[in-house]
């Protein structure tokens, strides 16, 4: 269609003969809404991915801190905790001294007397608990611990006490096996005693037999008028005589079986008694051996901290004591060391609001922004102190508690490699880490928040 006719057309009265010129539109290809569908899905995928992964997706969780840094209180103060008397003076003022250096010497005698006395205690208590064991289970020798074998080959009181208990342990037993070989006898000889008896009550019922048949006899010749009375009479008193010794046979086979579980009996008891003594015996040898171990671990305690050692590496300075003899009273400061390498921590004030999250241990990431080489750079710590209360700045009249926190040695290395010092009062940024948790907690937490404030009745 060209110009002409297209202005025609426009001009042409539409109440008149006016027809739409016939225009093909293009068609639209099928396979566009296969791609119009996967673009749908694609953008579906997209969305429910977003969310998922704001759902479950973990980010790490912080509370941010502004803090300065502090030179660590370093001056450490030599005190004793029992005091005594001193022995050695091994330093002077202004020397330099190294970690566990000796610096002063207490008088140990009375230290190393106790605990020598204690030691001797123990292991005769160990001595007799061996000793005890062996008569628990009946064994015919005591078997010693082999560290108190070891110590007896040097030690002539532990030998001594070694052989006092396997002494006692070979009379006890002596004496329980004489008691026992005592009752022993007397079983045999009633048993023996039964026998005999057992042998006589058996004539005995012969005779009777004897006596009966002689007697049937007797009185049918007496019934005869063949024999005298008397014979009958005299043949009944033998059989009453035989009948009583009868009686008296089996009574003392009776009374012979009585002493029999008596002495029988004494012998259990015996053993009884024996074992019985032998666990209260050894529940307090026990007991006494686990107090007697605590007593000697607290009195070598006590001698090590006789010698007082630096506990850093530093300068001697306020020396107290100057003469050998010179008593010590517990808790008297001695000196103080001034340690060489100064240890710098980070103090940082934490909100109220978050001091719930932060707690001693937790790891932290600090950045110096003096430190423009490195201002990116995070310097790894760690959390070793928290308020117990908050503080007030009276500067800017606003609470806060205050954490500490330590700078790792691999942070150490860092600004050593980088040519860096820390300055006391140099800022510093602190991210304490307290954990992980989801993306949509981030932007759900705040929201929840002012609804909780806004449905909440005044």
């Amino acid at each position: 269609m060209n110009q002409g006719a297209l202005t025609t057309t426009r001009e042409a009265p539409l109440g008149e003969d006016f027809e739409l010129p016939n225009v093909e539109l293009p068609s639209v290809p099928k396979d566009a809404w296969a791609y119009k569908g996967l673009g749908y899905l694609a953008l579906l995928v997209f969305v429910f991915g977003m969310v998922g992964w704001a759902v479950y997706a973990p980010l790490a969780s912080a509370v941010i801190a502004v803090g300065s840094v502090r030179v660590e209180d370093h001056s450490k103060q030599i005190q004793h905790l029992e005091g005594g008397i001193i022995d050695e003076i091994r330093v002077a003022e202004g020397e330099t001294v190294t970690v566990g250096q000796v610096l002063l010497a207490l008088g140990d005698v009375r230290a190393r007397t106790e605990l020598r006395s204690t030691e001797l205690l123990l292991a005769g208590y160990r001595a007799a608990d061996a000793r005890l064991a062996a008569e628990r289970s009946g064994t015919t020798d005591i078997d010693f611990p082999e560290d108190l074998e070891r110590l007896a080959r040097d030690d002539a009181e532990i030998k001594q006490l070694m052989r006092r208990q396997t002494s006692l342990f070979v009379s006890r037993r002596n004496v329980r096996e004489n008691g026992k070989s005592i009752l022993e006898k007397t079983i045999l000889e009633y048993q023996s005693r039964i026998k005999g008896m057992q042998n006589r009550v058996e004539t005995a019922r012969q005779r009777l037999e004897s006596y009966d048949a002689e007697l049937a006899n007797l009185r049918t010749l007496y019934a005869r008028k063949l024999v005298e009375n008397t014979r009958i009479s005299s043949m009944e008193r033998s059989r009453a005589e035989t009948e009583d010794d009868l009686f008296s046979y089996e009574s003392e086979i009776d009374s012979s079986r009585v002493k029999i579980n008596e002495a029988e009996a004494q012998l259990l008891q015996t053993d009884f008694d024996f074992q019985k003594e032998v666990e209260t015996e050894s529940r307090e040898t026990e007991q006494a051996i686990a107090e007697y171990s605590t007593r000697i671990a607290s009195l070598k305690d006590t001698l090590q901290r006789t010698l007082i050692r630096s506990p850093v590496a530093g300068v001697v300075t306020g020396l107290e004591v100057t003469t050998i003899g010179e008593v010590v009273a517990p808790g008297d400061t001695l000196m103080e060391i001034v340690p060489t390498d100064k240890q710098y921590v980070i103090e940082a004030m934490v909100s109220p609001t978050d001091i719930d999250e932060v707690q001693i241990g937790l790891p932290a990431d600090i950045r110096f922004g003096a430190f423009t080489r490195i201002d990116t750079q995070i310097i790894p710590g760690q959390v070793v102190k928290v308020s117990a209360d908050a503080l007030t700045d009276p500067n800017k009249d606003f609470q806060y508690y205050m954490a500490e926190v330590s700078i790792s040695d691999e942070g150490l290395n860092v600004l050593s490699e980088n040519g860096l010092s820390l300055i006391p009062g140099m800022p510093a940024d602190v991210a304490i880490k307290t954990g992980e948790r989801p993306f949509l907690r981030y932007l759900a937490g705040p929201v929840f928040e002012i609804l909780m404030k806004a449905l909440r009745e005044k």
